[in-house]
């Protein structure tokens, strides 16, 4: 069975009985509920959007407001010092800048960044990132390797080239939840 099969995972359960398919080997199948999951390793390296760009805390958002145009995205990592100290959202944009009334020439990605981001790393699996997305009810996760360092993006859009249709309902309805 090649990656990428079927997966059925259901949100905030507990997990019954999985088979894992890792680098097209023979599944290996565990016998302790009547009821059988299916769970593909898929490492994060292997799932996100590669060379993300990023913006310094100094950039404006008007300069912020054509990347994301250009490169048809809906965040960007902000670093500092080659550190990632926050990202900006289309949302952040919005609602941080044009419903306050901001100037975005004159209002920098310091300004209206969200701090304390929330990441992932390339070691980690997509299941990993679905978690984390789901329990902090997030849609894109900055990827960083074992420096630390900013090596790409992950979004759901990511994650649904890699993972069942299914999987990617359960994800959307889940980090959609608040908004209901």
């Amino acid at each position: 069975m090649p990656i990428g099969t079927a997966i059925r995972y259901q949100f905030g359960k507990e997990r019954s009985d999985e088979l894992t398919i890792v680098n097209n080997k023979t599944p290996a199948v565990v016998h302790n509920a009547a009821v059988f999951r299916w769970r593909i390793v898929v490492e994060i390296s292997k799932a996100m959007h590669r060379n993300a760009d990023w913006v310094s805390t100094e950039t404006s958002v008007a300069d912020i407001a054509k990347l994301l145009k250009k490169n048809d995205i809906g965040a960007v990592p902000v670093q500092e010092n080659d550190k990632l100290v926050g990202i900006i959202t289309d949302r952040d944009l919005v609602l941080r800048v044009t419903a306050e009334g901001r100037d975005p020439e004159k209002t920098s990605a310091k300004e209206v960044m969200s701090q304390n981001v929330i990441y992932c790393e390339t070691h980690q699996t997509v299941e990993d990132a679905i978690h984390l997305m789901d329990q902090k009810k997030i849609r894109r996760l900055p990827v960083l390797d074992e420096k630390k360092q900013v090596v790409g993006m992950l979004s759901v859009g990511d994650i649904s080239h890699s993972v069942s249709r299914e999987l990617v309902g359960e994800l959307m309805h889940a980090v959609s939840d608040h908004h209901s």
